[in-house]
Protein backbone atom coordinates (compact mmCIF):
# COMPACT_ATOMS: atom_id res chain seq x y z
CA UNK A 1 0.00 0.00 0.00
CA UNK A 2 1.37 3.42 -0.93
CA UNK A 3 1.48 6.16 1.65
CA UNK A 4 0.68 9.76 0.97
CA UNK A 5 3.46 12.36 0.94
CA UNK A 6 2.06 13.94 4.10
CA UNK A 7 3.19 10.99 6.19
CA UNK A 8 6.84 11.67 5.37
CA UNK A 9 6.88 15.35 6.24
CA UNK A 10 8.54 16.19 9.53
CA UNK A 11 6.28 17.65 12.18
CA UNK A 12 6.42 21.40 12.49
CA UNK A 13 8.34 22.57 15.51
CA UNK A 14 8.00 25.79 17.42
CA UNK A 15 11.01 28.04 17.67
CA UNK A 16 12.04 28.55 21.27
CA UNK A 17 13.13 32.10 21.98
CA UNK A 18 15.74 32.25 24.72
CA UNK A 19 15.75 35.14 27.19
CA UNK A 20 18.55 37.68 26.65
CA UNK A 21 20.34 36.56 29.80
CA UNK A 22 20.67 33.00 28.51
CA UNK A 23 21.85 34.20 25.11
CA UNK A 24 24.43 36.50 26.73
CA UNK A 25 25.64 33.70 29.00
CA UNK A 26 26.15 31.37 26.04
CA UNK A 27 27.80 34.04 23.89
CA UNK A 28 30.24 35.05 26.64
CA UNK A 29 31.13 31.43 27.34
CA UNK A 30 31.80 30.60 23.69
CA UNK A 31 33.90 33.76 23.32
CA UNK A 32 36.00 32.78 26.35
CA UNK A 33 36.60 29.29 24.95
CA UNK A 34 37.57 30.75 21.58
CA UNK A 35 39.83 33.42 23.07
CA UNK A 36 41.82 30.89 25.08
CA UNK A 37 41.55 28.13 22.45
CA UNK A 38 39.83 25.71 24.81
CA UNK A 39 37.85 22.71 23.69
CA UNK A 40 34.58 21.80 25.33
CA UNK A 41 35.96 18.35 26.10
CA UNK A 42 39.03 19.75 27.87
CA UNK A 43 36.84 22.05 29.96
CA UNK A 44 34.52 19.20 30.94
CA UNK A 45 37.43 16.96 31.94
CA UNK A 46 39.24 19.58 34.02
CA UNK A 47 36.03 20.89 35.60
CA UNK A 48 34.91 17.30 36.27
CA UNK A 49 31.47 17.81 34.76
CA UNK A 50 29.71 15.93 32.00
CA UNK A 51 30.37 17.05 28.44
CA UNK A 52 26.63 17.71 28.12
CA UNK A 53 26.95 20.33 30.87
CA UNK A 54 29.41 22.29 28.72
CA UNK A 55 27.18 21.82 25.68
CA UNK A 56 24.26 23.22 27.68
CA UNK A 57 26.25 26.32 28.66
CA UNK A 58 27.34 26.88 25.06
CA UNK A 59 23.75 26.61 23.86
CA UNK A 60 22.11 28.83 26.47
CA UNK A 61 20.57 26.14 28.64
CA UNK A 62 20.80 26.63 32.41
CA UNK A 63 22.75 24.16 34.52
CA UNK A 64 22.95 23.39 38.23
CA UNK A 65 24.69 25.88 40.53
CA UNK A 66 27.26 23.30 41.65
CA UNK A 67 28.19 22.50 38.06
CA UNK A 68 28.54 26.23 37.31
CA UNK A 69 31.00 26.57 40.20
CA UNK A 70 32.95 23.57 38.94
CA UNK A 71 33.12 25.04 35.43
CA UNK A 72 34.32 28.42 36.77
CA UNK A 73 37.07 26.64 38.75
CA UNK A 74 38.01 24.46 35.77
CA UNK A 75 38.32 27.45 33.46
CA UNK A 76 40.61 29.18 35.92
CA UNK A 77 42.75 26.05 36.21
CA UNK A 78 43.07 25.85 32.43
CA UNK A 79 43.83 29.51 31.74
CA UNK A 80 45.01 30.98 35.04
CA UNK A 81 42.44 33.73 34.47
CA UNK A 82 39.09 33.73 36.25
CA UNK A 83 35.95 33.52 34.16
CA UNK A 84 34.00 36.51 35.45
CA UNK A 85 30.85 36.23 33.34
CA UNK A 86 27.88 34.47 34.84
CA UNK A 87 26.74 31.02 33.81
CA UNK A 88 22.98 30.59 33.73
CA UNK A 89 21.75 28.23 36.44
CA UNK A 90 18.37 26.62 37.02
CA UNK A 91 17.63 28.80 40.04
CA UNK A 92 18.31 31.97 38.04
CA UNK A 93 16.00 30.80 35.27
CA UNK A 94 13.18 29.87 37.69
CA UNK A 95 13.38 33.16 39.59
CA UNK A 96 13.14 35.18 36.38
CA UNK A 97 10.06 33.25 35.25
CA UNK A 98 8.25 33.86 38.53
CA UNK A 99 8.47 37.64 38.22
Amino acid sequence: MLRSDNQYRPAEQETIILPDTLVRSATNFRAYLKRYKLSSLDVSLVARVRYLTIWNIENGHPIGALQAQQVHAGLQRLTGIPYLASIATHTQDVSRRSR
